[in-house]
């Protein structure tokens, strides 16, 4: 029951930032991939960290977090300015 609701928030989560993502990409049109640093990060994730690419890339079809069961990576809305 806790996998289920955890699971289930976490995947809630991802759909509210997304559809702020949508939202807001004329103002932040890239996101930046951040794996966060803790005990259970993944290596398979590593390469990933500070990735940044438009938010309409294909990319984020696959890489958009969560990645797996209890990702910790987030996806940071970045501007061109804060890319500088």
């Amino acid at each position: 029951l806790k996998l289920i609701f955890d699971v289930n928030l976490r995947s809630a989560y991802a759909a509210g930032r997304w559809e702020r993502i949508e939202r807001t990409k004329e103002q932040f049109p890239f996101l930046r991939y951040v794996q966060i640093q803790r005990r259970t990060a993944r290596d398979e994730h590593k390469p990933w960290h500070g990735v940044i690419r438009p938010v309409d890339d294909p990319w984020w079809d696959q890489h958009y977090p969560p990645c797996g069961w209890n990702c910790g990576c987030i996806a940071q809305q970045v501007d061109a300015d804060m890319m500088k």
